[in-house]
Formats: C-alpha cells, sequence, structure tokens
C-alpha cells in the first residue's frame, strides 16, 4: 500500500516530497499505528487475499462537533483496484466484491479482525 499514495497525489503535492517517501519507513509507520489499541479501527478491504484499500475514520475533529459525527481520515486504494467500488464499499462498510476487516491494535494484520457489516462510529 505505498504506491498508491504516490499515485494519488500526483499532481496535488510535490513530485519531491512523494519521489522521497521511503518504503521502509511507511512499513515502520504502519507497524506502529497498527501495534497501537488507543486509535480508532481501520477498515481494510481484501480482495482475492490480497489488501486492495483502506479507510480510516474516528470521531469528527472539530471542537464543536456533536459526539454522533464521524470523520474520514484517510482513504487508499491500490491503482490496480481503482474504479471498481472497492472505495464505495469501504465508505458503505459492506457490500461488494471486497471483504472488508475491522483491524484494531495488535500488529499488522493481527489484533481483532473479522467480516465487517455496516456499524456507527
Amino acid at each position: 500500500m505505498f504506491e498508491p499514495g504516490q499515485s494519488a497525489y500526483r499532481g496535488v503535492m510535490p513530485d519531491e516530497y512523494l519521489d522521497g517517501l521511503a518504503a521502509e519507513e511507511r512499513v515502520e509507520m504502519w507497524h506502529g499505528r497498527l501495534s497501537r489499541s488507543d486509535l480508532h479501527p481501520l477498515l481494510v478491504a481484501v480482495v482475492a487475499d490480497v489488501v486492495a484499500g483502506f479507510a480510516a475514520f474516528g470521531a469528527e475533529n472539530a471542537p464543536t462537533a456533536p459526539l454522533s459525527c464521524g470523520e474520514l481520515y484517510a482513504l487508499n486504494l491500490d491503482p490496480d483496484h481503482w474504479g471498481r467500488g472497492i472505495g464505495r464499499v469501504l465508505l458503505r462498510g459492506g457490500d461488494g466484491e471486497a471483504h472488508l476487516h475491522w483491524l484494531r491494535g495488535g500488529g499488522a494484520l493481527g489484533g481483532a479482525r473479522g467480516q465487517a457489516s455496516a456499524s456507527p462510529l
């Protein structure tokens, strides 16, 4: 899931920044993120046993937002899966060809996970 960010942000972020991203640093960042149990879980789309994308979400960051409001922090898809509706599946929390899994703290693809269905934040 390193190249999707580079592909998606070409023309939006400076090429020098994107070209300077190191896969090893991103792997380290994700291992740290996935090992933390104090953060909101990720919703991960898996197609044919391959991670196709993910959505990160949680409480809205605005200080005046009601507790019932949520915010999408990130939505990334592997370019090989663009145009197949997987982003919509992640936003809806289910339905489609992708199998969705909740990932909580406990390591990369570790911790609690299972078939996801739409549920409130």
